[in-house]
């Protein structure tokens, strides 16, 4: 942690009050002895022989080790008056300092310089004489005030103290304390300014420590309230720690702003091996529900920054412990997952510095090219430069990357983008980004253009819009962070998504507590198709019954999977059921096969009929499907069980831990936590939820392994018996 610490390479300076001279005794018995000839100055005066002045040598012992009482040499011109010392002792190596006694002060000061001892030895001389001196030890510096609601307190008015000493600064706002040696805290405080300490600051004799600053913010805690909380959180400002005792300030406010300060953080040192260093906050309040925002001022760079993480103000509620705090930071991360070859990306924040070149150069050699709409660009390893015409990342664009090899865990770091930010959208295809921190249902995502809206697609899945009935149909089901998509606009309007996740934390959503069938879409392609398809079986309507499925293949048969479909169930009179496929690939004219999966029987059937891949094309309508035929192959079962039971998750965000409410009336308990791709990435075992106080888990963020997993959307699931339910959590990071 950054202190105010000098470190200076002098001894102690001190003020001791004695009625007579000092008593002391040069020690006997040693063999060796150098000597030293020294003039003194005493606070910028010289030092002479008086009636009882007294200057001394001493070793490590203090003044009960006494090597020599120097003697006075009057001035002999050329010659000025100097001390002469022989200092004795045994032992070469051995700091040696010096002390005087003042007669008109009647008191014994430190010289601020000492001398190794060096058998025979001679330091100084009587033409050039070693310079010892006592000179006034001080801490100074200037106070600043920062006023956010006028009028501005005086800078006059503040006090600053050290060691019961009170100073006030002057007009220009600079101050001076003199003080003996030692380690001392600062304080700097003004009615309706947050109070600032600087802690651990050494000062050491004959030596002033200047720039000992202070600035002081008008927040000041507001009074009259009846509930509070606490939070433990570390702060971070563009991936640097901010740590206290040096002049930063950490505050929480509510709706208010400014004027509305719930408190303000006090540093926790560091408690090694318990914990690193952490602030402390007692937020205050009337009423539950207040959003908490939080605030840095930085001493460093002499900036307030705003925060983006919010709280919703909860009496008795305590966030974050010593070991393992809340984050706040001023911006946020973003995280992907990149496969070779090409992927559908967007950014939901926005980079400090959005060159493509710095966005990117995490990826190193591993990435080839960047797509938007309507430019590209190439790097190239070899010379380390990025070659074409885009340039820069721009809010609100969709882009498609290719990989050369995959790179997990690619991160790029900025301050979110209001998701109330409007995307303008022209007639025919966009390339847009997604902005939301959580993924939402498409018909809320795309709500506010669903008057023009045609389709829209992603990588691997797509939705057409159909107006009337006004529903969505397609294998697009929700839109997600970090992925790009496009969307084709029957006439120009602006895309406005629809509130933030956090709004959308207690929808449900039904997740198979098996594994699904073995059919996955291929993922690192550029282009894709749509089909809607009716399929017979034996003759028979072939429709989504039980675990019934139907998939698209290329070339490579079941390796090659390029579209899982959904079911559109029935809306009459305008359609009846169909299958809706997002068809992928990046040739066009490969030959695409189906096959079906039937739960009755067990068995997967080929059908008979076969397409040519072709980037956007449309086969089929709701009112006019394309047809379907097939035949036997194989088998594979799914299971998807039902939702009837109740689990709570609290707090939603988190970070770093969540807690899991749930009804334990059912001795047999599954509980498990799933990503977004359908993976299990913790279990709980059934004697950790029978053993778990008060029907609650704690999830630290962590896998099986204790691994941390990355910031994004989970699902806790857990099951009693046939009995399931599931809730989406978001985690921060």
């Amino acid at each position: 942690m950054k202190k105010y610490i000098f470190i200076l390479s002098i001894f102690c300076f001190s003020i001791l009050l004695n009625a007579d001279p000092p008593d002391w005794q040069q020690i006997t018995g040693t063999q060796y002895s150098m000597v030293t000839i020294a003039q003194i100055t005493f606070f910028g005066n010289p030092f002479q022989s008086g009636t009882t002045n007294m200057a001394g040598a001493f070793g490590p012992g203090g003044e009960t080790d006494c090597r020599s009482l120097g003697l006075w040499q009057n001035p002999n011109p050329p010659y000025d008056g100097y001390w002469y010392f022989t200092i004795v002792g045994n032992l070469n190596g051995e700091n040696i300092t010096f002390k005087i006694y003042d007669e008109n002060t009647d008191a014994i000061y430190d010289c601020g310089e000492y001398l190794v001892f060096d058998n025979n030895a001679t330091i100084g001389s009587p033409t050039d004489p070693y310079q010892l001196s006592v000179q006034e030890s001080s801490i100074s510096g200037n106070v600043s005030l920062i006023t956010n609601t006028l009028p501005a307190g005086n800078i006059l008015d503040v006090e600053v103290e050290c060691d019961g000493i009170v100073v006030n600064p002057n007009a220009n706002g600079d101050y001076n304390i003199v003080l003996n040696s030692g380690i001392y805290d600062v304080t700097a405080s003004l009615s309706g300014y947050t109070t600032v300490i600087l802690e651990d600051i050494v000062l050491q004799g004959n030596q002033g420590v200047n720039n000992v600053d202070f600035t002081l913010i008008d927040w000041e805690q507001i009074g009259g309230t009846q509930y509070s909380m606490i939070v433990m959180a570390t702060a971070s400002i563009s991936g640097n720690e901010i740590s206290g005792g040096i002049g930063n300030i950490f505050a929480a406010f509510g709706p208010g702003g400014n004027d509305d300060c719930r408190a303000i953080a006090s540093w926790q040192e560091p408690n090694p091996p318990y914990w690193d260093g952490y602030w402390y906050f007692t937020i205050v309040g009337n009423t539950e529900g207040d959003e908490i925002s939080f605030k840095i001022y930085d001493i460093d760079s002499d900036t307030i920054y705003d925060c983006f993480q919010v709280l919703e103000f909860t009496n008795n509620a305590t966030i974050g412990s010593p070991e393992e705090p809340f984050e706040i930071t001023d911006g946020m991360f973003q995280e992907f997952d990149l496969v070779q070859n090409w992927n559908w990306i967007s950014f939901n924040l926005h980079p400090e510095d959005n060159s493509i070149s710095t966005v990117f150069a995490p990826l190193g050699n591993n990435i080839y090219q960047i797509k938007n709409q309507t430019q590209s660009a190439i790097y190239y390893g070899l010379s380390g430069v990025w070659i074409g015409d885009l340039t820069q990342i721009v809010d609100g664009k969709g882009y498609l990357v290719k990989m050369i090899n995959a790179y997990s865990s690619f991160q790029v770091e900025g301050i979110p983008i209001d998701t109330s930010t409007p995307i303008p959208l022209s007639a025919n295809w966009n390339w847009i980004a997604y902005y939301p921190q959580a993924s939402l249902p498409i018909a809320a995502a795309l709500a506010s253009i669903e008057n023009n809206v045609y389709q829209v697609k992603d990588q691997s899945h797509s939705a057409i819009y159909y107006s009337p009935p006004g529903v969505w149909t397609g294998n697009l089901e929700e839109m997600q962070p970090g992925t790009g998509y496009k969307v084709f606009m029957n006439a120009p309007d602006d895309l406005i998504y629809a509130p933030s996740e956090i709004e959308m934390f207690d929808v449900e959503r039904e997740i198979p507590m098996f594994d699904p069938p073995a059919w996955s879409p291929i993922t690192g392609t550029e282009f894709s198709m749509v089909v809607m398809a009716a399929v017979t079986f034996d003759g028979e309507e072939f429709a989504a019954s039980g675990d019934n499925m139907i998939g698209a293949f290329g070339p490579g048969g079941e390796t090659d999977c390029r579209s899982v479909a959904v079911w559109q169930v029935p809306n009459p009179p305008y359609y009846d059921g169909f299958w809706y496929f997002t068809i992928v690939g990046d040739t066009n004219g490969d030959e695409i096969s189906f096959m079906l999966y039937d739960e009755t029987s067990d068995a997967i059937y080929t059908c008979d009929e076969t397409i040519s891949f072709d980037d956007n094309a449309t086969l089929g309508q709701p009112d006019d499907p394309m047809m379907l035929t097939c035949g036997i192959s194989g088998v594979n079962i799914l299971i998807v069980p039902n939702t009837d039971l109740n689990l709570n998750v609290y707090p939603n965000p988190f970070n770093p831990n969540t807690t899991i409410l749930f009804d334990i009336s059912n001795e047999q308990i599954e509980l498990a936590i799933f990503n977004l791709k359908g993976q299990k990435v913790r279990t709980f075992s059934n004697h950790q939820i029978i053993q778990s106080p008060n029907h609650q888990i704690i999830w630290n963020g962590t896998d099986q392994n204790n691994q941390p997993v990355s910031s994004g959307i989970y699902f806790v699931i857990l099951q009693a018996g046939k009995e399931i339910r599931s809730k989406k959590i978001l985690l921060l990071k």
